[in-house]
């Protein structure tokens, strides 16, 4: 799924999911017509209208978006791949749960994270009851193929578990209040620092204090506009040296910060 494939996916399921939200409005209005005038029609039809409105309006963005980038024709590398990469720009497909994909600057697919349990009936279940499931996530790479197991518990002491061919890659644990790290299997240690609440402004660093990732919007290079219609598309910059075990641990970390967008 190109760049030009995600913003005609994206505008399908608004779409469809702006369709979907009409029906209960409609069984409601059966039921006050024909059973009983008493009910508070507007009460229980309003949230659905108004969500349903949302959804089209973000089909319309979705197909304008599209045509826009189907003017440019993509100048993909074969060769680009999720681990020797060093420049990921992230966008999310509604979905019942996370649906994170990673694309290199020329609008290939490097990468995907979605949930291991896609159960669609999760569209319905608000925030505070989904967050009792302990998230676990798959990270799949440009051939769609598993690269990596992601864990993420929430509550007083915050974790998040990686896993490769199910062995234990590394983990982050963070205490309220305190500061968190990351601790690899061979012993060494990762740091985030939050710069900017508002911004989504991060900035990766090891135990030595070097750099290993920037993440932050708003900041994108005029040539990628071209493909990445949205100007605050989140980009991830790693270090020329970062590993691949940093590179997954970055992309867990923005799945326990982010695994509510768009859902």
């Amino acid at each position: 799924m190109d760049i030009q494939q995600y913003y005609k996916k994206y505008a399908e399921v608004s779409l469809n999911a702006s369709l979907a939200t009409c029906i209960p409005p409609f069984v409601f209005l059966i039921i006050w017509l024909v059973v009983d005038h008493k009910l508070p029609i507007l009460v229980m039809t309003l949230p659905f209208i108004i969500y349903s409105f949302f959804c089209y309006q973000n089909y319309l963005i979705g197909i304008k978006r599209f045509q826009e980038v189907t003017d440019f024709s993509l100048e993909s590398n074969n060769s680009e791949s999720f681990f020797e990469t060093d420049h990921m720009l992230i966008v999310y497909l509604p979905a019942p749960s996370l649906r994170m994909l990673l694309y290199a600057p020329s609008g290939k697919l490097l990468g995907e994270v979605k949930d291991l349990r896609f159960w669609h009936w999760r569209w319905f279940l608000p925030y505070f009851l989904d967050r009792l499931f302990p998230g676990k996530y798959g990270l799949y790479n440009e051939k769609g193929e598993l690269a990596a197991r992601i864990h993420v518990e929430s509550g007083k002491e915050e974790l998040i578990k990686i896993y490769e061919n199910e062995e234990l890659l590394g983990l982050y644990f963070r205490k309220k209040r305190k500061k968190g790290k990351f601790t690899f299997k061979d012993g060494k240690r990762m740091f985030c620092a939050i710069r900017s609440e508002l911004n989504e402004e991060m900035h990766f660093y090891d135990q030595s204090g070097k750099d290993v990732c920037e993440y932050k919007k708003g900041w994108m290079p005029l040539e990628w506009g071209k493909y990445f219609r949205d100007p605050n598309t989140p980009i991830i910059s790693f270090h020329h040296l970062a590993t691949k075990e940093e590179k997954i641990a970055v992309i867990s970390f923005l799945v326990r910060q982010y695994r509510y967008r768009n859902h």
